[in-house]
């Protein structure tokens, strides 16, 4: 994950309508069981952009288990906590039996 975090901020005020002061968001893609993470991040723009070089994602609208963490420093975040932060997610939505849609879980990164 290190490795996609480090890319997004060497090239996200090159973005189109990027918001400096918007929200950076980290999305984990196809939840199953195993601990394995697809995983991609992002930033916020303004306006849908065009650029065909950039993955594009939507986020549509919906009611979202939001979950805010943190960590002494960027480097642990993205790496440590995260998996301890997915865990516990996935034993607190089976203990409450929450009746969720397994297909993405979004970790917003808000300064």
């Amino acid at each position: 994950m290190e490795g996609i975090w480090n890319k997004v901020h060497a090239t996200k005020s090159d973005i189109e309508n990027y918001m400096p002061e918007g929200n950076e968001i980290g999305v984990n893609l196809n939840i199953e069981e195993s601990e394995k993470l697809k995983y991609f991040a992002g930033v916020e723009t303004s306006e849908e952009i065009k650029d065909n070089k950039l993955e594009k994602y939507t986020l549509t609208g919906g009611r979202y288990i939001i979950c805010k963490f943190e960590a002494e420093n960027f480097y642990t975040l993205i790496t440590e906590t995260i998996y301890k932060v997915y865990k516990y997610m996935h034993l607190w939505i089976t203990k409450k039996e929450i009746n969720v849609k397994h297909t993405a879980i979004l970790w917003f990164l808000i300064r």
